[in-house]
């Protein structure tokens, strides 16, 4: 979007503000708050500002929202003050900007629960469409956009096919009325077969101006057979056009003219919902109802905040697959979609996955992958492309562990997805990778190959998953931190804005601790801070604030107690981090040995016979450590098994002693004696291989003294070897 435009939607709201208006606090009221400390603070920084100290008056207005004010307080402080100011604050830039744009949301209108209640909703839209007087109409609409909002739309929209004049007005008035609220249920309308409906469903959608009506619309000016209708869309789409372009329109077509495909339209839309562009998805922290058009009625699907986006992205690009059957592209968004819906699921905390209701989405989606698996290596790999391009892990790891089961067998070029994700900067990424190459089972090199096996030993070797998200913008120190943070056994993801760090934080809530540089162009720390502990799926990660000097000593004095501490950002205080990320609740452990495992399993899939891969011996050092590690058993009995196929003399120390130990289960001292005998087959038996092996003929289990057996069978034994077998534990 354009500065000019951008600022002139921030006025319009700011004028909204101070014209007046229904003021309904919003769910989260914030702490108890020192209402005198915060009209000082306000009078104070009006007093600064009109005296040109406009630095002051930002300091000022920081230590204000430091204080959390409500809803009503923020607004109210607008109220009273001169509006020039606050425009004359988001002209300025810089922190004035950033404080003047957090009062103007905490201020927002507030939205009532909409309540989802027929009956009284039939008795406001009578009142709306029929009501005596303008007065009485203009109460019953303002009452149903505060207590209804987009539940009004199922019992207005009919009226827009009325054969009364005054009735499609009134209709038509209290639609454009509830604005941004009617938009998905109006777009959804106009699937209706009563063309009067599509043409002032059309003509409301371009009155509200809101761009996510432009795939309907594109829809219906295409397949329109009344040429009123086709008009109405082709009007409509010509005024969003310019909307499209401020909400970051990519090309191919004359934007919101009937020249750019419905399909094109449906696929800008899903990928602005993907990444929760606030220019395109309205009423985020409200509303979270699907909308859908079913046996000619409007029919509303609620759903979990943290999918309401990804929801509405999967509609859109089944609408765009509906507009053009052959579209890949919408199936390779599509199936990224659906990885990121998994992810959300499973990010969930364990009492929220109970729930009914998530329980049950969680079956439908589990259900989804199996669909989405069926859609092939491109889907798969087109999946993946989207994932490393968004940055979003969730989406890479997801196509990564599908890929083997869809895999057609084709050549892995330089220009593969794959290829680039062992490069990915999220290391859980480039295990993922790894693994994947390893399932696939490649007989030749191909470009990236010699990294596939010393990632998956780092995988194997994984004995802890700590994970850290850091927000700086700085290119140089991120990369250092990042570089800093791998060295002392932490999983780095990195952001370069608060917008995008808070977007990756609430995909995936697995972070053990994140770092936020106390001064960020594009929203406060604080704002951050308070977000991100107001969200149930980020309030208990613990949070540090990096800074130097000046910047840190005010990121102090401001939000004091409410994080974990204050780091330098140079040199990175790393050893804060781990501390801070030591306390975290998530099971860290759980999630590095499920790695462990599966690369070790991936590992025992190859064998020495493969060329794709020649350098094994990055990979023995781990597994020998794994295989004498404390870990669950399942995953040395994995690396045993990678052993046995690519195991060398390296390896031996590690199997004897294994072998040895009594106290180890029979299973895996079974698995260490055949990767002994797969090592040495067909050679000589190094004494300490046959003493530890022979011994085993007296061992009490007896799977392993047959495995004993079967080992030495495998070896070049000499006779004296042989005798000593015979003699030793000859069988009565």
């Amino acid at each position: 979007m354009k500065i000019g435009a951008r600022r002139t939607v921030l006025v319009s709201t700011l004028c909204l503000f101070l014209v007046g208006g229904l003021l309904v606090s919003l769910s989260g009221v914030a702490q108890a708050q020192d209402r005198d400390r915060i009209d000082s603070l306000f009078e104070q920084a009006k007093d600064n500002w009109e005296r040109g100290n406009s630095q002051e008056a930002a300091q000022l207005l920081k230590s204000l929202l430091a204080e959390d004010p409500s809803h009503e307080i923020a607004y109210d402080l607008l109220r009273k003050a001169e509006y020039q100011m606050f425009l004359d604050m988001l002209k300025q830039g810089g922190d004035a900007e950033l404080v003047a744009k957090e009062l103007l949301r905490l201020a927002h209108r507030g939205e009532q629960e909409k309540v989802k209640d027929e009956g009284a909703i039939r008795v406001l839209v009578e009142k709306a469409i029929h009501g005596a007087t303008y007065a009485d109409r203009e109460e019953a609409v303002r009452t149903l956009v505060a207590r209804h909002g987009e539940y009004a739309v199922p019992y207005l929209y009919h009226y827009l096919g009325s054969n009364d004049t005054d009735e499609r007005v009134y209709a038509i008035l209290a639609l454009s009325e509830l604005s941004s609220e009617a938009v998905l249920p109006l777009v959804e309308a106009l699937q209706s077969d009563d063309f009067k409906i599509q043409q002032n469903a059309a003509l409301v959608l371009q009155k509200i101006g809101d761009v996510r009506a432009v795939g309907g619309l594109a829809s219906l000016a295409t397949s329109a057979s009344d040429p009123a209708v086709k008009d109405a869309a082709v009007q409509a789409l010509s005024v969003l056009a310019g909307k499209m372009k401020c909400a970051g329109c990519d090309g191919g077509g004359k934007c919101g003219s009937d020249e750019m495909s419905a399909a094109k339209a449906y696929m800008w839309l899903a990928a602005k919902y993907y990444a929760r562009d606030a220019r395109v998805i309205k009423n985020y922290d409200d509303s979270y109802v699907v909308w859908s058009f079913k046996d000619g009625k409007l029919v509303s699907r609620e759903t979990p905040p943290n999918l309401y986006r990804l929801e509405l992205a999967e509609e859109a690009c089944y609408d765009a697959l509906a507009e053009e059957q052959g579209n890949q592209m919408a199936r390779n968004l599509l199936a990224a979609i659906h990885y990121a819906q998994w992810g959300a699921i499973e990010s969930l905390p364990s009492d929220l996955k109970s729930d009914e209701t998530v329980s049950a989405l969680a079956d439908r989606i589990w259900n989804v992958l199996a669909i989405t698996a069926a859609q092939g290596t491109d889907t798969q790999l087109g999946a993946l492309t989207l994932g490393l391009k968004w940055g979003d892990a969730t989406i890479a790891i997801g196509a990564l562990n599908a890929l083997p089961n869809s895999w057609d067998g084709r050549e892995i070029s330089a220009e593969s997805p794959l290829v680039a994700a062992l490069d990915a900067p999220d290391k859980i990424v480039r295990f993922a990778a790894a693994i994947t190459a390893l399932k696939l089972v490649p007989m030749a090199p191909f470009p990236g190959s010699e990294k596939v096996v010393p990632i998956a030993a780092q995988a194997a070797a994984a004995g802890s998953a700590r994970q850290v998200l850091l927000v700086e913008p700085d290119p140089e120190v991120r990369a250092k931190a990042m570089r800093d943070m791998d060295k002392a056994g932490l999983y780095s993801v990195a952001e370069s804005n608060a917008v995008a760090g808070f977007r990756r934080a609430k995909q995936s809530g697995m972070f053990d601790a994140i770092v936020i540089r106390a001064n960020l162009v594009d929203k406060l720390a604080m704002t951050i801070v308070r977000d991100l502990q107001a969200d149930f799926r980020t309030a208990a990660i613990p949070i540090l604030i990096s800074g130097q000097g000046a910047e840190l000593d005010a990121a102090k004095e401001l939000l004091g107690t409410r994080v974990q501490g204050f780091i330098p950002a140079e040199p990175f205080d790393v050893t804060a981090v781990k501390d801070a990320a030591s306390q975290s609740l998530n099971d860290d452990q759980k999630r590095a040995l499920a790695v462990s495992k599966a690369a070790c399993s991936a590992l025992g899939l190859i064998h020495k016979a493969h060329t794709a891969f020649d350098n094994f011996a990055d990979a023995e050092g781990a597994l020998g450590n794994v295989i004498t590690s404390e870990k669950p058993d399942d995953i040395r009995l994995a690396a045993l098994g990678a052993l046995e196929m690519i195991g060398s003399v390296k390896s031996t120390a590690a199997l004897v002693t294994v072998f040895k130990e009594t106290a180890n289960a029979t299973p895996v001292r079974v698995g260490a004696a055949m990767a002994l005998g797969k090592i040495f087959a067909g050679t000589a038996a190094p004494a300490e291989v046959f003493d530890v092996l022979l011994a085993g003929f007296g061992d009490e289990a007896q799977d392993v003294r047959k495995a004993a057996g079967n080992a030495l069978g495998e070896m070049m034994l000499t006779d004296e070897q042989k005798n000593a077998v015979l003699t030793g534990y000859r069988v009565e």
